[in-house]
């Protein structure tokens, strides 16, 4: 039941901002808000990339081209996303999308959170949400991921073109004690080959 907080592996599940916010533990959930397309299909692309392998699950099979291997199930309701979770390989990534389409209970998230602390899954939750109130992040937090306390990390993230370049602003309401220094806002600068991957194939079914 019990293990050593040092020892338990970690995962950087989203490149650069991993490396700002700190990486994933096993068994921990992620959770993403995505104010815009670009910034869901970013945080998806670059989830896949940083692992090489991933499970995806979502209502819409709209992950962009990638060169790692995507398995992708398409689901329903939440019922269907705690019955894939049964078919995934201990220790994996798996990536859930639009969860605010399939309307999760409180019981639900309980349930995922337990699976993957039982598989030693790396767990990430993305939301797209353009009419985001930016000045109560918290509240929304809480309207989308119903218990964001079950989440070790909660982002928000938004991308913007300006003079050429793209940038990504991340908002950090929630990450592990150890890191809180990164807690409030920050700026990337990502290339635009992050944005739109020209290589891979499609999920597979």
């Amino acid at each position: 039941m019990f293990r050593r907080l040092s020892s338990i592996p970690s995962l950087e599940v989203l490149g650069e901002v991993s490396r700002l916010v700190g990486p994933l533990r096993e068994g921990d959930l992620l959770g993403v808000i995505a104010t815009d397309q670009l910034a869901y299909s970013y945080a998806l692309s670059t989830a896949v990339e940083s692992v090489g392998r991933a499970y995806y699950m979502d209502v819409s099979s709209r992950i962009p081209p990638v060169s790692g291997e995507v398995l992708f199930g398409r689901v329903y309701s939440m019922e269907e996303v705690l019955s894939g979770l049964d078919y995934v390989e201990d220790g994996s990534l798996v990536i859930v999308g639009s969860l605010n389409v399939l309307e999760p209970s409180k019981e639900d998230i309980l349930e995922v959170k337990k699976i993957a602390d039982r598989k030693g899954l790396y767990m990430m939750f993305v939301v797209e949400e353009p009419s985001l109130n930016e000045l109560d992040l918290l509240s929304e937090a809480k309207r989308l991921f119903i218990v964001p306390e079950v989440f070790e990390q909660l982002l928000v993230l938004r991308i913007s073109y300006y003079r050429g370049k793209y940038r990504l602003s991340l908002s950090v309401l929630r990450t592990y004690p150890d890191n809180l220094r990164a807690l409030g806002e920050h700026e990337i600068q990502i290339k635009e080959e992050a944005l739109f991957p020209s290589r891979g194939g499609q999920p597979q079914e």
